[in-house]
């Protein structure tokens, strides 16, 4: 993984899905992982 990388955003998939790779990506790889709700915005450095 780049160093520089903060946060990953799942936007694609059904909600189980998406809450499985959330969950590996934490415990993998110790990043931020949002699942966001449609609509919802993000404020980005």
């Amino acid at each position: 993984m780049t160093p520089h990388l903060k946060q990953v955003f799942l936007v694609h998939g059904e909600a189980s899905q998406s809450a499985a790779l959330k969950q590996a990506i934490e415990r993998e790889y110790s990043l931020d992982v949002a699942v966001p709700s449609r609509g919802q915005s993000f404020v980005l450095d």
